[in-house]
């Protein structure tokens, strides 16, 4: 959600004129609801550019003719993509000096992250269309993978949404951990830790690009100066959907 809020932000400069991110306005008061979230479900059109984006990263075969020839036929200076995967363009960006925003993994943008997002209650239902919804479109509908699902980690984790124990963290180990088993409520001290050593991976790969514009915390934006780094234009809008952001963090997911 992080990088979406932040793409929803920048999309208010009179400098982009793409509208690929969004905010919910009608859940800016739910704790448990992603109000910037740019995914589609996946019972929805199926050739939005969002499920063609994740089609294309999940394949894994660095074949990524579809996403390079997208964002080549933009007309207009755009800003673009999902909080989900990256991928290396065969055509560079048409930038002088940044080519990626990376934003600084805090303790509070990790909590925002958990409270508003891992941490759902998810119903027998919604397990069902979750696991529709990541087998549709990370694993394109394959049949072998959804039977070994059905068959190692459906059982179980059918028990803990019955139950009321299911929440979506288990399900995102599951989904990005081969599909094959559930984490039990009381691995969650471990899987937090095992995120967390993967955000400052990253954070280590990030820090040595030149090429990589770094936010270090998200909660104390200086708009006006990400702007200018930018070289966009900035606009009160801009400040007043950041506030909105704010609030939703500490007001509404108190973190």
């Amino acid at each position: 959600m992080l990088s979406s809020a932040l793409g929803w932000i920048l999309q208010q400069s009179d400098s982009y004129k793409s509208e690929y991110f969004k905010c919910e306005t009608r859940f800016l008061s739910e704790t448990k609801i992603d109000p910037w979230d740019n995914h589609v479900d996946y019972t929805d059109d199926e050739d939005d550019w969002s499920r063609l984006y994740i089609e294309e990263i999940e394949r894994h075969d660095d074949d990524f003719s579809w996403l390079n020839g997208f964002v080549d036929g933009f007309t207009d200076r755009s800003i673009f993509g999902l909080s989900y995967g990256d991928w290396r363009k065969s055509v560079p960006w048409n930038n002088e000096s940044i080519d990626t925003i990376y934003i600084n993994p805090t303790d509070r943008l990790f909590n925002l992250f958990y409270e508003s997002y891992e941490k759902r209650t998810i119903t027998p239902d919604e397990l069902i269309h979750s696991m529709n919804t990541h087998i549709h479109d990370h694993k394109q509908d394959d049949a072998e993978y959804r039977a070994n699902m059905m068959k190692h980690m459906y059982p179980t984790a059918l028990k803990y949404a019955e139950r009321g124990e299911l929440e979506f963290w288990q399900l995102q180990h599951c989904f990005h951990h081969g599909g094959n088993a559930i984490p039990s409520p009381e691995e969650i001290t471990a899987i937090i830790a095992e995120i967390k050593d993967d955000n400052m991976n990253d954070r280590k790969f990030y820090l040595t690009r030149t090429s990589t514009l770094i936010i270090d915390d998200l909660f104390n934006l200086d708009l006006e100066v990400l702007c200018k780094d930018l070289d966009i234009v900035y606009n009160s809008k801009m400040t007043a959907e950041y506030k909105k952001f704010i609030n939703y963090a500490t007001n509404i997911v108190q973190v």
